[in-house]
């Protein structure tokens, strides 16, 4: 017990060794240190200055290995240089002699003398292969070889060269080349000259490769020497060893070559490292320039000597790895013996050390301990009640040791009044011995105020003689952080769990078997029993018995399969309650593991609302709401349906396209209310008149769709079926309607289209059907009609051409053609300016197509707008052409453009910006702009008049003219029409109707204008009848406008009678 006791004390008191201990610590292990560290430095220091020694020496070695191989190869290259020199100088001497005696030969016509000499050189001579004699001309007259005479080599580098260069003396070397005997060779040649010192021919030695190879092989001293020679120019004449690669290339291409730098050394023999581009391995080279004194060469050879620097420097290079290896095993040798030294004399002090370090080191640890485990220690003497608390107790309330009071008041002042009672009870039981164990769970106050929680454990260490308790020791543990997250773990869970009791959504929890482990109450709720009658029972009592084997086997499926999607995502299943109904209900069904079981959870919703808005939703968005029958959406899915059935058994069947007459006038008449109620009352007349399985739809306001499906596999009996349901339709629905006390009659127009084998598409026979509709509406109404293919091609044909039109302006493809105006005198006096339409594919569009199409389609004001803008720029370029200055232009303007609004703004603006005269421009307006809203049409005309236009009436006669309205019009003009000009010869109707215009216009003061003249007869007789203004193919058709300014200009000054 004392032991324990001393121990404890000193674990809290002690915070380090003793200073006198410390210092005299560190003073030893100082000196220790001094020592090792002075001994490695002196040994790196001369370590360094070995390897520096070695490095020095063995660049010394390598240099002179370097410079002794360098004078060996410099003694190899010059004697080569000696070979070759003598070998060129004997080949001069042979050449010399040669020429000596040539005249003589070519005189006396001795050639077999000749060729007797020349084969004796050649002999003579192992480095020669050829000689021989070529005259001016290029051709051999003698040689060694017979078979070579007559050869023309006037294309041969040796010839060439002494012909450009035929100095006497001077011995040429050519490249090397392939010779007429088809081997590589260098020649020498020597220009021959007469007495008067012309040019005569050549005398050529051809030199051997092999021989020179030998010599190059003679001066090898090992196999990895290289010798060479090679012509000025950089090719290569021959090499040893011999490597075909090597003999066909030009060193000089390579930059940095031997015979490269040789040259720039300007020097006659120089040594170089060169890399070869083969091998790539570096070499050392000795080149030499072969220039014997004697000679006077054009060119030059050079021999070169080489070998590998790795043979070089074999010998340095096993020096260099010998000294490497005897300077790393001392490197490392050396440290190791100063080590071991070291280290024998470490171990006498380590062992005086150990003593006291063990004894520190029990506290260490205890220390250690209680600081890793964070801990305080307490220490209570229960017969003084002094209390010794260590630096790590103080230290959990924000305390150091001098801070708290040595007694046990200082640990129950900080205890926490609810706590206080429950803590002095159990330390009391313990003391008391009714407990085996302390350890107890309270708060103490920190010196910042808050609460910090405590695990306290303690033992009584002492007991007096009566075995009463005389000393306690424990240990303090802050367990807040642990406190805080079990007070989380609790909120999460009372989170949760209200969050599961106050869900809208069922959530059950099934094991493995499919039992209910729990149910939430929104779930009770759902189906109907309370908690307690689920618990225990089989998940398949809350569905009806048509769903349980889908269940079973998707649960099967998932625990083979173990893919979450099985069963993890939600689909709309049904539920049972406990009174048996059924209900829709999503079912999403998720997997957890709880204690290494598999438990799964599901999560239900009841969706009958869900449900009913769905079906409500698809009633909107697929039946008409008046009348409830299917809406354009349901019907163009269920005639494609019937389209794809179609394809697969090839039967027919027909689409009714149904439209009431005259429907608008009865919403007009007795209201909107009245014309739904005898829409529902069309939709049940229909439903009660056709076959269940018949489509009927309303497809919009008035008009009803009617998909007959099956009406046989033949195209014919399909339209008589068809016919027959139609007419069936006519007589029903022709039948009154009865609205409060009001007889309303109504009838239909139908239009019908057969499908059957490849109809197109659904839109495709709905549009057919209305076209067909159309046309019985066309025909009279309250009949049927089919469709009509032709009519239909035709309307494409007019949607296609209204397509083009509307890209015409753009596309500039219309043009403004001119046809004359001329007076009775036969000048021309004016033109009117027609439109014209030049298609791309189709050429020249007549009128009488594309202007209906314009007015029907509304294009007629786009195009008239432009018109105008051509016209008036044309006048206002023409008022500064003297010969077309005083002309008129007359300009149709539709009805529909005259009626616009702004068309007043839109001429002022025209005008301004064009510069055209408006007193010459003339604007043709038809009856049909002129009987509508009289007195705004004769405001209009006035404004423009005041501009300075004028107008013309054009077709005058044709329609129904008020005479009333027609004599307060501002007009200037009359226009007869050519349909009255063409017959007024024939008919004498026509003739009155002509004389009555002109008469007309007589009275009104208004000129009068025939258009259409086309012969002689129609001109006089409109002429005797008082008209003045003739326009028609008689004079001019019409014209593109420089045709029109060239048909002006050149008109007779006089007129054409």
């Amino acid at each position: 017990m004392a032991m324990l006791s001393s121990t404890s004390s000193a674990a809290i008191s002690a915070d380090g060794p003793a200073p006198e201990d410390a210092a005299r610590s560190a003073d030893e292990s100082g000196s220790i240190r001094q020592k090792p560290w002075l001994a490695w430095l002196w040994l790196c220091l001369a370590l360094l200055g070995l390897w520096l020694l070695l490095g020095l020496w063995l660049r010394n070695e390598r240099q002179v290995a370097r410079a002794h191989e360098g004078e060996k190869l410099q003694s190899l290259v010059q004697t080569l240089d000696g070979i070759v020199s003598q070998q060129l100088i004997a080949i001069q001497a042979a050449l010399q002699t040669v020429d000596a005696e040539y005249d003589h030969w070519r005189k006396e016509h001795k050639q077999a003398d000749g060729e007797s000499m020349l084969q004796t050189l050649t002999r003579a001579m192992p480095g020669v292969r050829l000689l021989m004699v070529v005259d001016a001309s290029g051709r051999v007259q003698v040689s060694s070889m017979p078979e070579l005479l007559g050869r023309d080599v006037a294309d041969r580098p040796y010839f060439l060269q002494s012909r450009q260069h035929p100095q006497e003396g001077l011995l040429h070397i050519t490249p090397p080349f392939q010779t007429l005997l088809d081997d590589r060779s260098v020649a020498l040649a020597r220009t021959l000259h007469d007495a008067e010192g012309h040019y005569q021919g050549v005398l050529v030695a051809s030199l051997d490769p092999d021989y020179f190879s030998l010599v190059l092989a003679t001066v090898q001293p090992s196999e990895d020497t290289w010798a060479a020679i090679a012509h000025e120019s950089g090719a290569m004449f021959a090499v040893q060893p011999h490597v075909e690669a090597w003999i066909h290339r030009n060193v000089l291409e390579r930059p940095g070559s031997v015979l490269e730098q040789h040259l720039r050394s300007q020097q006659p023999s120089s040594l170089h490292l060169q890399e070869s581009r083969l091998s790539h391995d570096v070499r050392l080279v000795a080149a030499r320039t072969v220039a014997p004194d004697s000679l006077w060469l054009d060119q030059r050879l050079y021999v070169a000597v080489g070998r590998s620097m790795a043979s070089v420097e074999g010998l340095w290079r096993r020096q260099l790895f010998s000294t490497l290896l005897g300077g790393s095993a001392l490197t490392l040798l050396a440290p190791l013996g100063l080590y071991l030294y070291q280290r024998r004399r470490h171990i006498v002090e380590q062992l005086r050390r150990q003593q006291r370090r063990v004894e520190r080191d029990s506290a260490a640890r205890t220390a250690l301990a209680l600081e890793g485990a964070a801990l305080g220690l307490w220490d209570w003497n229960l017969l003084t009640n002094e209390t010794r608390f260590d630096k790590r107790w103080c230290a959990m309330l924000g305390h150091v040791p001098h801070e708290i009071e040595g007694h046990v008041s200082a640990w129950e002042d900080r205890l926490h009044p609810d706590d206080g009672p429950v803590v002095r009870m159990h330390l009391q039981r313990y003391l008391c011995g009714e407990l085996t164990h302390y350890t107890q769970d309270y708060r103490l106050r920190h010196r910042d105020g808050h609460w910090v929680w405590i695990h306290a454990n303690g033992r009584i260490m002492a007991r007096d003689a009566e075995h009463r308790p005389t000393r306690m020791v424990g240990t303090h543990m802050d367990i807040s952080a642990a406190k805080r997250a079990e007070a989380l773990l609790q909120a999460q869970a009372q989170h949760t769990q209200a969050i599961l009791d106050n869900m809208v959504d069922g959530m059950i929890t099934m094991d493995a078997r499919g039992r209910i482990d729990a149910i939430n109450p929104a779930a009770c709720r759902m189906f109907g029993y309370s908690e307690g009658e689920l618990v225990g029972q089989r998940v398949e009592l809350l569905m009806p018995e048509t769903e349980r084997p889908h269940h079973a086997g998707h649960v099967r499926r998932y625990l083979e399969t173990r893919v979450p999607h099985v069963i993890g995502i939600g689909r709309d299943v049904s539920g049972r309650r406990k009174d048996g109904s059924v209900f829709p209900m999503s079912l999403a069904v998720s997997e957890i593991l709880q204690d290494g079981e598999p438990l799964f959870i599901g999560l239900t919703r009841d969706i009958t609302e869900r449900k009913k808005a769905e079906a409500e939703i698809e009633q909107l968005a697929f039946y008409d709401s008046l009348t409830g029958l299917p809406n354009r959406r349901l019907l163009l899915d269920r005639l494609n349906q019937a389209l794809a059935i179609n394809r697969r058994n090839h039967r027919h069947g027909a689409v009714l396209f149904i439209d009431l007459d005259n429907f608008k006038a009865l919403n007009d008449t007795l209201g909107h209310g009245m014309g739904d109620r005898v829409l529902v009352g069309v939709a049940r007349r229909l439903q009660a008149a056709l076959r269940s399985e018949d489509t009927i739809a309303r497809w919009g306001g008035d008009e009803f769709v009617v998909v007959l499906h099956d009406l046989g596999q033949n195209a014919q009996v399909a339209g008589l079926h068809a016919e027959a349901a139609a007419e069936k339709l006519l007589r029903v629905l022709s039948q009154p309607h009865q609205l409060d006390g009001h007889q309303h009659h109504s009838t239909p127009s139908i239009g019908i289209v057969i499908w059957g084998g490849d109809t197109g598409s659904s839109e495709d026979l709905l549009k057919h059907a209305d076209h067909a509709m159309y046309q019985a509406k066309a025909a009279g109404r309250n009949r049927l009609c089919f469709f009509d293919p032709a009519t239909q091609a035709a309307m494409a044909e007019l949607t296609a051409l209204e397509a083009d039109l509307r890209q015409a302006i753009d596309c500039q493809q219309l043009e403004l053609f001119y046809q004359a105006q001329v007076n009775e005198e036969g000048r021309v006096v004016g033109a009117e300016a027609l439109l014209r339409w030049n298609h791309p594919s189709q050429g020249w569009v007549s009128p009488a197509r594309f202007i209906p199409l314009a007015e029907h389609t509304g294009l007629i004001a786009q195009l008239g707008e432009w018109v105008l803008q051509q016209a008036c720029a044309q006048l206002g370029l023409w008022a500064r052409e003297p010969h077309m200055a005083g002309l008129t232009l007359a300009v149709n303007v539709s009805a529909h453009q005259f009626r616009q609004k702004g068309f007043l703004g839109f001429m002022q603006q025209l005008l301004a910006r064009s510069g055209a005269p408006t007193d010459r421009l003339k604007l043709e307006l038809t009856e049909s702009a002129l009987v509508e809203n009289v007195e705004k049409v004769i405001a209009l005309m006035v404004a423009l008049r005041g501009l300075g236009l004028h107008f013309s009436l054009d077709d005058f006669g044709t329609g129904y003219s008020s005479l009333a309205y027609l004599k307060r019009l501002p007009l200037d003009q009359l226009k007869i029409d050519q349909s009255f000009v063409r017959d007024l010869v024939s008919e004498p109707n026509a003739m009155a109707i002509a004389r009555a215009v002109i008469q007309l216009g007589e009275s009104l003061g208004l000129d009068v204008i025939a258009e259409g003249v086309e012969t002689e007869a129609q001109r006089e007789a409109l002429q005797q009848q008082g008209c003045h203004a003739f326009q028609g193919y008689l004079f001019a058709r019409p014209l593109a406008l420089q045709e029109f300014e060239r048909l002006v200009v050149e008109w007779p000054a006089g007129g054409r009678g």
